[in-house]
């Protein structure tokens, strides 16, 4: 669902991060489909290791933090199935 209530002049930015790039690519054209006023920003959220810890990279954090909004899949592909769906 999109909402209608915004201004036409007024771009909103969104990240766009760790989704694939067949979703990201689906997602876009959705959005550009919908005519909704969005500028892409897309940031790698590939864990890094910092201070003997992995995290996110600042620069990707950054991107959330000041857009509010983000579009993000998962961090890492478990390496075994999840017994709840078994």
């Amino acid at each position: 669902m999109v909402c209608h209530h915004y201004q036409q002049s007024v771009k909103r930015i969104l990240t766009l991060s760790g989704i694939g790039a067949e979703i990201a690519e689906s997602v876009k054209s959705i959005f550009k489909a919908a005519k909704v006023p969005i500028v892409w920003e897309e940031v790698d959220v590939t864990p890094i290791l910092k201070d003997g810890k992995t995290v996110i990279p600042d620069k990707a954090i950054k991107s959330i933090k000041t857009n509010t909004v983000a579009l993000k899949g998962p961090l890492a592909t478990p390496s075994k199935p999840s017994s709840r769906y078994s």
